[in-house]
């Protein structure tokens, strides 16, 4: 029974960091990206203006999307 819990503390250690890892990823990448400055071709075929969109970026052609957990960046979505 030790070791089953053991092994699932061990599991969650490892998913924490995963996920720790995953996050640092994502902001590193979005750090990188350039501001959106002016309209990308998504946001106009959605018919969406920039009002609001102060925390998008874009990587080449990509729009950078931050995905946020409160005050967290969690991740990033990128659209073409």
């Amino acid at each position: 029974m030790a070791r089953m819990a053991d092994r699932a503390r061990q599991q969650r250690a490892a998913d924490l960091d995963a996920r720790v890892k995953a996050m640092r990823g994502a902001r590193l990448y979005w750090g990188k990206a350039i501001p959106l400055r002016g309209e990308h071709p998504y946001l106009a075929a959605k018919g969406l203006s920039m009002l609001g969109c102060g925390d998008l970026r874009l990587d080449g052609e990509l729009l950078v999307v931050p995905v946020w957990n409160g005050e967290w960046m969690v991740s990033v979505q990128t659209i073409a």
